[in-house]
């Protein structure tokens, strides 16, 4: 089994991603653990390391590269604005899930989780998707804001985190593999 969990920065995918691994026995895969973990061992700040890697297209391309070997083992969530594209681009049998919200909502729970103010949070959400949708348009050629290959596409902001997992649970445990296997 892959799950493909995907959203814009504060969209709570990293909180879904971690309750799905530990409720179907999956390993966790995170791009941004992974590129956090890269940032801070070069010593940038997350947003120096950005701007840094959209101009040395290697840094994307070194946790691509760590990813699609986890992507086509299986049995993980992968918690990444990218694993769902490269789930579909792989032809890797998933089942992928797009969470959505505002940008105030998404804002005020990254300024709560980073303990920063609401503004602050929102800039630096804006600045990451930019960055991200620039990165991924030149180096992979994907348009970050197609969500026509994902299998469920969520409202986030209108439910608790509890009620974001279960309505993912529910809907994954009723699906069918593309092979008409039920999970």
């Amino acid at each position: 089994m892959l799950l493909a969990i995907a959203g814009k920065p504060g969209s709570g995918k990293s909180a879904v991603a971690e309750k799905l691994a530990r409720f179907f026995n999956l390993e966790l895969v995170s791009f941004g653990v992974a590129f956090r973990r890269k940032a801070k061992e070069m010593n940038f700040s997350l947003e120096e390391f950005e701007r840094y890697a959209e101009e040395h297209v290697e840094v994307d391309k070194k946790i691509e590269e760590e990813q699609l070997k986890l992507i086509k083992k299986g049995n993980c969530v992968v918690d990444s604005r990218l694993g769902g594209h490269l789930a579909w681009k792989e032809n890797v049998p998933s089942i992928k899930i797009y969470l959505k919200a505002s940008l105030d909502v998404r804002a005020k729970r990254v300024a709560k989780r980073e303990s920063i103010e609401m503004e602050r949070a929102k800039l630096l959400v804006e600045e990451r998707e930019r960055s991200e949708k620039k990165r991924y348009r030149e180096f992979y050629s994907i348009d970050i804001d197609d969500l026509s290959l994902y299998d469920l596409i969520i409202n986030s902001e209108l439910l608790t985190e509890e009620g974001l997992f279960e309505a993912v649970r529910t809907f994954i445990v009723n699906c069918r593999m593309p092979d008409g296997r039920e999970l």
